[in-house]
């Protein structure tokens, strides 16, 4: 996987690859095939955008120092308020 991987991973006789825990960006899938250690040289290929989570992009960090102000300006506002 260009954009995660150093170098290329050996599948041995697995068909499928698995990648947990990836972080957004943009990656290319690149595979090859061979038979008993002989490669053959092509590769096949594919991109891949994957977005990451609401929760790890700069609008929910933004609205969560809004919402933390807005609190604490709350509170402040309250202590100051004669009972």
């Amino acid at each position: 996987m260009e954009g995660f991987d150093a170098g290329w991973i050996d599948a041995g006789d697995r068909r499928r690859a698995y990648y947990t825990h990836l972080p957004g960006g943009q990656y290319r899938f690149v595979v090859e095939t061979g038979r008993n250690g002989v490669w053959s040289g092509a590769t096949a290929g594919g991109s891949i955008l994957l977005r990451p989570p609401f929760y790890r992009t700069p609008l929910f960090l933004l609205l969560g120092i809004a919402v933390l102000l807005t609190v604490i300006v709350a509170w402040g506002l309250s202590e100051r308020r004669p009972s």
